[in-house]
């Protein structure tokens, strides 16, 4: 079995990331809002970055929260894209 593989770039970085499909999840872009000092949590899930970037841009940042967008891959680990804060 082999796994496609997409390439984006954020910010002059590239990423590498395999295309989730309805029926199989592989990585996952989640948009996630916290407050203050508190954790942060995962709203919003997208399986194109383009749709997550959409999303993380939208948001309006203010009054003590922030926001940041994530990809996190099937096999566990996650890697920190964007974060804003007021």
């Amino acid at each position: 079995m082999t796994t496609d593989t997409a390439t984006v770039t954020i910010n002059d970085t590239e990423y590498t990331y395999a295309p989730s499909t309805p029926d199989v999840m592989r990585d996952l872009w989640s948009v996630e809002i916290g407050k203050g000092r508190s954790a942060y949590r995962s709203t919003y899930g997208y399986c194109t970055p383009a749709r997550a970037l959409f999303h993380f841009n939208g948001i309006n940042v203010g009054n003590g929260f922030k926001v940041r967008l994530m990809l996190r891959r099937a096999d566990g680990s996650s890697t920190l894209i964007a974060r804003r804060a007021s």
